[in-house]
């Protein structure tokens, strides 16, 4: 029985054979259609861009779909790199404005080697000096393959200001950062900021040119901030994560951070530089909590802190990572003796309060309480803070507060994402801590992962790790910025 001419015609039309008689498919229409090979798709993109040239599409139209399809990184990388070519090749005024902004928005997020190697070499080929503060962003991203004067973006700063060196290029980013730009602001000063003092943190080692930035600049409020830092608390931030978490403690509209700055310093200055001549920024708050709660730590020496922690973890039940995954060039240190010789005291006073923490009766119930909370939700994992509580002293004066990720930063049952509320109350923390509690029998995951290390690197914090080895039993490990961990050993349920 013959089919009706209109079912004939939506056939047609599901079919993509639906146009008009002599008039050609809209190419955008096969770009868009993730079942066709990626050749005939790119084939597509020439045609969409030649019905520009040709006058018979809306450039700005076209445009923008190449650009959609670009910036996704669903989309097989081939198809991005032809469509940002085409874009980018579009000479018209109105077009090449569009591809400068379309850079500087693109290159701090891009994630793709390969299309950051075009954008970078565009840029600089081009001489789009605007671009450099978003070349610098992408470059504070670690990249563990590449040195950093062999990558794309250090190579187009470099061509976009050949007047001096990429370092002094930063150092002039980092003082005089643009102001917002872009859709939305999504690109800040304070962003800007914090990755370009990154990229110092790696191609300043020495930190002579930092120093030298902190004399000559002292009245520009956040090197102000750093100098005070390094005076009064004998730490200067390495990483932009620390930056930001400085520019808080700083913040003159923070009361309590105030009053915390003014205790920690005075603890700081107490020991005397033959003691700890240089710390971090997370031994501030540990330094200063000793002096008010364990005031014989805080006067100890390092072979007698080192005694003590030697003394405490001896004869605890251990538990070493198992799980298949490479830690890169870091060895998984878990053992007290095989770092003995270097650990800093600093570092010794770091891991006796926390030890103390998390075997305090009241810390250890809140924590497997947490921990049943986590292992029920598949969609995260959990962790929080561990804080001073101020109003006691002795045994028991911390707490642990937990943030569970929020609605959009749940990214599965094997990572754990801080959300923004755990970061804003977390300038006077001790340390920050996450479970690894999927299965009741966990062990083969104890310890941190390589996300774990890199999130301690980033943020220059202490951190915990807490894992299930049984219903009533979890393993404990501290690990710092750098790579070292210690497991602290097995915690039970009271």
């Amino acid at each position: 029985m013959p089919r009706p001419a209109c079912v004939l015609a939506l056939i047609a039309l599901l079919a993509g054979c639906g146009s008009k008689p002599g008039v050609a498919p809209d190419p955008l229409l096969e770009v868009k259609n993730p079942r066709l090979r990626p050749e005939r798709r790119a084939l597509a993109i020439e045609a969409a861009w030649g019905r520009v040239l040709e006058g018979a599409a809306d450039r700005a139209a076209v445009r923008t779909d190449l650009k959609t399809l670009a910036w996704s990184p669903n989309w097989p990388v081939e198809l991005r790199l032809k469509a940002l070519r085409t874009v980018l090749g579009d000479t018209d005024p109105a077009g090449e404005a569009d591809s400068r902004q379309l850079v500087r928005l693109m290159v701090p997020r891009e994630k793709d080697p390969q299309v950051i190697d075009l954008l970078s070499q565009i840029a600089g080929d081009r001489g789009w000096t605007e671009a450099v503060p978003a070349l610098i962003r992408s470059l504070s991203r670690p990249d563990t393959g590449t040195k950093d004067t062999e990558r794309a973006e250090y190579r187009a700063i470099a061509k976009l200001a050949p007047e001096r060196p990429v370092e002094l290029t930063v150092v002039q980013t980092f003082l005089h950062p643009p102001p917002e730009e872009g859709a939305y602001g999504l690109s800040s000063v304070e962003l800007t900021r914090a990755d370009a003092w990154t990229v110092l943190g790696r191609l300043d080692p020495s930190r002579a040119l930092r120093m030298s930035m902190l004399e000559n600049n002292s009245d520009d409020p956040d090197v102000a901030s750093i100098k005070a830092a390094v005076e009064q608390l004998r730490a200067a931030p390495r990483t932009g994560g620390e930056f930001v978490w400085l520019r808080s403690l700083r913040d003159p509209s923070n009361r309590l951070n105030g009053e915390w700055w003014r205790e920690a310093s005075a603890a700081v200055a107490a020991m005397g530089p033959e003691r700890a001549p240089t710390l971090q920024l997370r031994h501030a708050e540990v330094i200063r909590w000793a002096t008010a709660h364990r005031p014989n730590w805080a006067r100890a020496s390092r072979q007698e802190l080192l005694s003590e922690l030697r003394g405490r973890l001896a004869g605890r039940t251990t538990h070493w990572r198992t799980a298949k995954e490479r830690l890169g060039d870091r060895s998984q240190v878990q053992s007290l003796e095989m770092v003995e010789q270097t650990i800093s005291w600093a570092d010794l006073l770091t891991v006796l309060v926390l030890d103390d923490a998390v075997h305090d009766p009241a810390v250890v119930t809140a924590l497997f309480a947490q921990a049943a909370l986590d292992r029920k939700d598949k969609s995260a994992e959990y962790g929080g803070i561990v804080e001073d509580m101020p109003m006691k002293s002795g045994e028991g004066a911390v707490r642990v507060v937990m943030f569970p990720p929020r609605p959009g930063a749940r990214r599965g049952d094997k990572e754990f994402v801080a959300s923004t509320d755990m970061m804003a109350q977390s300038d006077r923390s001790l340390a920050h801590y996450h479970f690894h509690v999927q299965e009741a029998q966990n062990s083969s995951f104890a310890g941190p992962s390589t996300p774990d290390l890199a999130y301690a690197d980033r943020l220059g914090r202490n951190c915990l790790v807490l894992t299930s080895i049984g219903k009533d039993t979890m393993d404990v490990d501290y690990y710092q910025p750098g790579g070292l961990i210690l497991d602290l050993g097995e915690i039970e349920r009271p």
